[in-house]
């Protein structure tokens, strides 16, 4: 296959010096879009591509008044495209303002017009799909197999805007890659790529930067064309000079691989990816969210949160201070920045919980040594009894399904390792979605239990876990980092065992939680011995980036509303039976602030020094 780059002119640059840098020497074709030509602009292969639609009542008027005709043979451009529909002959906008047409009068129409178009132009003639919305202005034209007819009845070309295509899956429910490969993908000639504006319930045709997904999903697409059909990737989104460098680079690596024949895991990939809308992320994360399921006292009480919530710290504590006592216990720095200048907050089972004021993490100073700290994990029971609940297996589940369908996008391969394995009901949701699941547990009864289940399972630190560089596709920390005291040292071995491009889930408690903002150290979030840490958004992005990685996804899960209107009517928290107290906190609201008690974070590990 041949992958030309294409960069749009019109739109971006009216003069010369915005031609610098040699950016216009490096393109393959250059894409007008209006009528206008500069002479400065190098001998290029140039292409036309044109916003109106071909069966609109006017798109025959404005080809002839603005001589279109002349001017594409004058550019001698070797392609002319345009919209395909829309499904009527005049709008306002996404408005119908006229009868929506059916399938043979959508054909009639475009027939007229093109006996018009071929009369003056005899190069490649190419249509491009376009968005959906619920209006009645796009019905028959953003279907498959309509587009294929369409296609074939006048022998015209396909100009695949990956924007359009994710508009039209989100807006008709519908998953994006399923949708793709329902295209007529074998006559696709030019592959426009740009970025929507994603709506709680409806996603918008914007002309974004696109993001790593989308390049993605570019990739996707190449590798599934005809590769014997030369094909042009063209920059969609020309907000200024310096996006459309951006663009070009990225589009040059990408034309550069595929023109070598160098397959990636991307490419490869046979399984579609489940892409989900706002509207149904809401839905699943309420489905795991125990409170808003059973009630927050039922779901307390049924999972035995009640009786962990409780449980005393024994032989910790110095009677005298009230604090666990002095030979127990190790200062630390904040271990995020390494300062020391922190401030007091409260004490909470004999634990000093501080904020740094330098980045404002909140942890516990001092906190247990190793040894102490090891021997308590091992009398601990009360957490593992939760977790072995039949509420709390049902919603974990859920949640690690979601997390799996959130992060797949972005992943290379199969290999996961997830740290801190516990029950190993995530290795249990991963082998089962199709996933090689590898787990590190150091519970000794734990372990076996998994082994004898068929899991491979790590039963060391991942230091001296002697695990092989770049292994994994992979890392998960399913609640785990809030309890390592020193998370930094851990992200780096993480990045040691990641494949280059791998990636790292990361769930921790929410220190920016609505939740907890009210409640302060009632919240069920700060344990005292077992939280040590506790990351707000910005702080766990600072670790994350500053250990090798970038953010695409941070999103919160669990509302904790009932502990919220609980509080509010003088209940306990975690006990009361208040109902809805104010009415305008609702999960969505909760959610689209980051107000949620769990961070989640889709981290990727840069794969280069000049990424970093």
């Amino acid at each position: 296959m041949t992958v030309r780059v294409c960069l749009p002119v019109s739109h971006l640059l009216e003069t010369s010096e915005a031609w610098s840098n040699g950016l216009a020497l490096g393109v393959d074709v250059l894409e007008f879009r209006k009528t206008q030509t500069w002479d400065f602009l190098p001998p290029r292969p140039r292409v036309f591509h044109w916003g109106d639609g071909l069966v609109m009542q006017a798109f025959i008027n404005r080809f002839e008044s603005e001589r279109l005709g002349p001017f594409l043979r004058e550019c001698n451009a070797e392609l002319f495209s345009f919209d395909l529909g829309p499904a009527c002959r005049n709008n306002l906008f996404t408005l119908p303002l006229s009868e929506t047409l059916n399938p043979e009068q959508i054909l009639h129409a475009a027939d007229e017009s093109l006996n018009i178009v071929r009369r003056q132009y005899n190069g490649r003639v190419a249509v491009e799909n376009y968005n959906y919305y619920p209006t009645g202005l796009y019905e028959h034209i953003c279907e498959p197999e309509f587009i294929a007819r369409f296609l074939e009845t006048f022998d015209l070309g396909m100009v695949l805007d990956l924007a359009h295509a994710r508009v039209t899956a989100y807006n008709k429910n519908l998953n994006l890659y399923d949708y793709l490969l329902d295209l007529p993908l074998d006559r696709v000639v030019e592959v426009h790529i740009s970025r929507p504006y994603f709506h709680d319930s409806q996603a918008v045709d914007a002309h974004l930067p696109p993001e790593d997904d989308d390049y993605d999903l570019l990739d996707f697409v190449l590798s599934r064309l005809d590769p014997d059909q030369p094909v042009l990737v063209a920059a969609e989104c020309y907000q200024s000079l310096h996006t459309v460098k951006l663009q070009y680079h990225r589009l040059r690596q990408i034309a550069d691989r595929q023109n070598a024949g160098v397959e990636t895991d991307r490419s490869r990939r046979d399984e579609p990816i489940l892409v989900m809308s706002p509207a149904e992320r809401l839905r699943r994360k309420n489905a795991f969210d125990g409170s808003l399921v059973m009630g927050t006292a039922k779901f307390n009480r049924e999972t035995g949160r009640n009786r962990h919530q409780d449980d005393p710290v024994d032989g910790l504590l110095d009677r005298g201070t009230g604090l666990v006592c002095e030979n127990l216990v190790r200062p630390r720095s904040c271990p995020v920045c390494g300062h020391s200048n922190a401030e007091d907050l409260f004490v909470k089972k004999g634990f000093c919980h501080v904020r740094c004021q330098s980045c404002r993490l909140i942890y516990v100073n001092p906190v247990l040594t190793d040894d102490a700290a090891h021997k308590l994990y091992e009398q601990e029971s009360s957490w593992v009894q939760v977790l072995d609940s039949g509420p709390q297996k049902e919603m974990d589940q859920k949640k690690f399904a979601y997390g799996l369908d959130i992060v797949s996008p972005y992943l290379h391969g199969q290999r996961i390792l997830d740290i801190g394995t516990g029950t190993g009901l995530f290795l249990e949701v991963a082998r089962n979605k199709g996933f090689n699941p590898v787990g590190l547990e150091l519970n000794r009864a734990t372990v076996e239990r998994l082994r004898e289940q068929g899991f491979e399972i790590i039963d060391t630190v991942l230091e001296n876990s002697g695990l092989p560089d770049h292994g994994f596709d992979l890392v998960t920390l399913w609640e785990v980092l809030e309890h390592i005291m020193e998370p930094a040292q851990l992200l780096a071995q993480i990045t040691r065992v990641l494949k280059p491009g791998g990636v790292l889930l990361v769930l921790v408690p929410n220190a920016d939680s609505l939740v907890t903002r009210i409640l302060h150290e009632q919240s069920g979030t700060f344990g005292g011995h077992s939280h040590v840490n506790h990351f707000h958004r910005a702080v766990l992005a600072r670790l994350l980036e500053s250990a090798g990685f970038e953010v695409p996804i941070t999103e919160t899960l669990i509302t904790e509303l009932g502990a919220i209107h609980n509080h509010l009517d003088f209940q306990h928290p975690y006990q009361g039976q208040a109902g809805s107290t104010v009415e305008f906190l609702t999960p969505k609201r909760i959610h689209d602030h980051l107000l949620g008690s769990k961070l989640l974070m889709i981290a990727r590990l840069k794969e280069s020094k000049e990424e970093q």
